[in-house]
C-alpha cells in the first residue's frame, strides 16, 4: 500500500519472537503494542522509512515465543532463513534475549533490544545487538545522582 503522498519502493521487514502465551504473556503484549506503536508512527505519520530518495514500507513478521528460550531460538532462526527479515525486535526479559541475540549475532542480523537488559549480555562485544533501554545495573543511577545533587545524604530503597 501507499501513503497520502505516494507509493513505497519496497518493504523492510522486521522480526520478532515476542510471549503471547506462558510466563511472560502480559509483557510480550505490552512490548507488541510498543513495537505496533512504532509501526504505525514510521508507516502512517512519516511515510515509511526512507533511505536516500526512497522510501520504503516497515512491516513486522510475529512468532510466539511461549516465554521459552527454546522456542524464541526456533522463532528467530524461522524469521532469519524462512522469513527473510532485514532487522530482529528483541523479546521480551534477558533469559530469551542472551539465546536469540546469540543466533541474530551469528547470522549477522541486527537485533534492537528493548526489555532484554542483563549487563552480562552487553559484555559478550557483540557486534549487532543494540539496547533502547538502560541495563540493569545502571536502573536507580540517575535517581541516586539527582539526590546527591541535591543533598541527600542517606536513599533508602524500600
Amino acid at each position: 500500500g501507499g501513503t497520502a503522498s505516494g507509493e513505497f519502493d519496497g518493504t523492510v521487514r522486521l522480526g520478532a519472537a515476542l510471549s503471547e502465551t506462558g510466563q511472560f504473556a502480559v509483557e510480550g503484549k505490552d512490548t507488541r503494542q510498543g513495537y505496533d506503536t512504532w509501526l504505525r508512527w514510521v508507516n502512517e505519520v512519516h511515510g515509511g522509512i526512507r533511505v536516500g530518495d526512497q522510501r520504503y514500507r516497515a512491516e513486522i513478521v510475529y512468532y510466539d515465543d511461549e516465554s521459552d528460550a527454546d522456542t524464541a531460538g526456533n522463532a528467530i532462526r524461522r524469521l532469519i532463513d524462512d522469513d527473510g527479515v532485514d532487522f530482529l525486535l528483541g523479546p521480551y526479559s534477558s533469559g530469551l534475549t542472551a539465546p536469540t541475540s546469540a543466533i541474530a549475532e551469528a547470522s549477522n542480523v541486527l537485533m534492537v533490544e528493548g526489555s532484554g537488559t542483563s549487563d552480562a549480555m552487553f559484555e559478550r562485544g557483540f557486534q549487532n545487538l543494540f539496547l533502547v533501554a538502560t541495563v540493569a545495573s545502571d536502573y536507580t543511577r540517575s535517581s541516586i545522582e539527582a539526590l546527591a545533587t541535591r543533598g541527600a545524604r542517606t536513599a533508602v530503597i524500600a
